[in-house]
């Protein structure tokens, strides 16, 4: 609640002081609430898919997994934009549509080895924590079943 309290206050700040919206948005010319509809589209596939659908997914998620394992997969959004954004380069989408501003992911992409690493990790860790409390439901059925090897 406080951040989006804190995000209102700046956009009004930043909105009615023409010195910060020039040094924020030099493109704006004085109008931050004008969107071009290039930007429309991205906008609106950012506030769905990006906003709406991943906390859906991740509120669904949270019911079915342990919660540390949805947390860490949240790590993995920005190691699949890079991939899609060198896949869109890669192509030849930006040779074709010169407007779009597109390019390689850099050497901070290396950071995408940490990325999986680490979730490998943690899926593991994961993995040997089901199997630890099978193990000990099947000794607690064996004893009430009487049937202790």
């Amino acid at each position: 609640m406080f951040a989006s309290l804190a995000m209102f206050i700046t956009c009004l700040i930043v909105n009615f002081s023409p010195v910060l919206l020039d040094k924020l948005c030099p493109d704006c010319h004085g109008e931050a609430w004008n969107v071009p509809l290039a930007a429309a589209v991205a906008l609106v596939y950012w506030i769905v898919f990006n906003s709406i659908v991943c906390y859906l997914i991740t509120t669904w998620a949270n019911q079915y997994a342990d919660p540390s394992i949805v947390l860490g997969y949240t790590s993995f959004q920005p190691l699949t934009a890079a991939i899609l954004s060198a896949i869109v380069v890669w192509s030849g989408y930006t040779k074709t549509h010169p407007k779009v501003n597109l390019q390689e992911p850099g050497w901070n992409a290396l950071g995408g080895i940490a990325i999986i690493g680490a979730l490998g990790l943690l899926t593991y860790d994961a993995w040997t924590q089901k199997k630890k409390e099978r193990a000990s439901q099947y000794q607690a059925l064996d004893r009430a079943l009487g049937t202790e090897a």
